[in-house]
């Protein structure tokens, strides 16, 4: 069996304490987002001028309630985290496997391309989200409801 290198295995360990801090950073921001009510913070420029949601839109608060352990909740607010931590949950544990392991074959097995499903997946919902929006009026978020249904 081939072994990791010193250089695979200091990536490896960046890799993992990098999301490490974006754990860190997304639990603070959703902490800073329940003591604010709840209301977003910084804002969305697409949704401010143009009354329709951007790809992320809903991603923070849908953050939050995973971090309140209700993934219903989260689901409805933002259906594409469930395929990102889904990936993120993958890469994880593969490279903590090589790590651990001291074997190569866990990150090998995975194919970059596959990551290409992120992109696709968050301009879907970005497409269906703003037509149910426009067209039908629904809105699961409920930010610009005041614009269409009035």
């Amino acid at each position: 069996m081939k072994k990791l290198s010193k250089f695979q295995k200091k990536t490896l360990l960046v890799f993992i304490f990098a999301n490490l801090i974006l754990l860190t950073v997304s639990a603070l921001y959703a902490h800073i987002i329940a003591e604010a009510g709840g209301k977003d913070i910084v804002g969305c420029t697409m949704k401010r001028l143009f009354f329709i949601y951007c790809p992320g839109c809903g991603g923070s608060r849908s953050l939050l309630q995973l971090f309140r352990l209700d993934f219903l909740s989260a689901f409805k607010l933002y259906p594409p985290m469930a395929v990102l931590l889904f990936f993120l949950i993958d890469i994880e544990v593969r490279a903590l496997l090589s790590l651990v392991k001291d074997e190569p074959r866990y990150l090998v097995s995975f194919k970059l391309s596959s990551l290409l499903i992120i992109p696709a997946v968050l301009l879907l919902h970005f497409f269906i989200r703003n037509l149910l929006l426009v067209e039908l009026g629904i809105d699961p978020i409920g930010d610009l409801q005041f614009f269409y249904n009035a």
